[in-house]
């Protein structure tokens, strides 16, 4: 009989997780390895859509994992690993955007929105459109709508990447929808 995914494949993965912290924080480096190899591709999903340049991606990804690394010793066993994480992420790529130039940079979402079965030229030009106006929201907008929308990540989820409460979430999300819906109708009028 097939296992069915459900809360006791999400508590085996928090066990699994649990342990690799443990053997991690312990200074088992290939228990980080495996944290490494779980969070990697989720990290640079994040850091590329809040840099917006796939350079500077796999930078903040590399060090947000060497930054953890060296961090260990002081992380809360018992506390969920990935928002511990995220903050670490977020930080790094708050500080790369600080250090560059003001130059905005038009990049291409379409990786992270995900294939689709349709690429009619509807699709195509909505897809555009949506990068362009991800592109034109301030970061923190932005950071908001990638983890909901793009990330999948629950308000609860959010609420603890981000360090703030559900209410603050749900209200930077409606914020970030609004001015994404302006910029959408702003790219539609040119």
């Amino acid at each position: 009989m097939e296992e069915q995914a459900g809360p006791s494949a999400a508590m085996r993965l928090g066990e699994r997780e649990s342990m690799l912290v443990g053997a991690a924080v312990a200074g088992d480096k290939d228990a980080f390895g495996e944290l490494y190899r779980m969070y990697a591709p989720r990290v640079y999903a994040i850091a590329s859509g809040l840099v917006l340049n796939e350079d500077d991606a796999l930078e903040v990804t590399q060090e947000s994992f060497i930054r953890a690394w060296r961090a260990l010793p002081r992380f809360r066993q018992g506390s969920p690993f990935f928002p511990w994480l995220y903050a670490i992420v977020r930080n790094r790529c708050m500080s790369r955007l600080a250090r560059r130039s003001r130059d905005r940079e038009t990049v291409e979402f379409d990786e992270r929105l995900g294939g689709t079965l349709d690429d009619s030229p509807r699709i195509v030009e909505i897809r555009h459109d949506l990068s362009r106006a991800m592109t034109s929201l301030s970061p923190d907008h932005r950071e908001i709508i990638l983890l909901r929308h793009f990330q999948d990540l629950s308000y609860d989820e959010i609420a603890q990447s981000l360090g703030c409460p559900i209410g603050t979430v749900m209200s930077r999300l409606h914020h970030a929808r609004k001015a994404l819906a302006t910029a959408m109708a702003a790219w539609k009028e040119e």
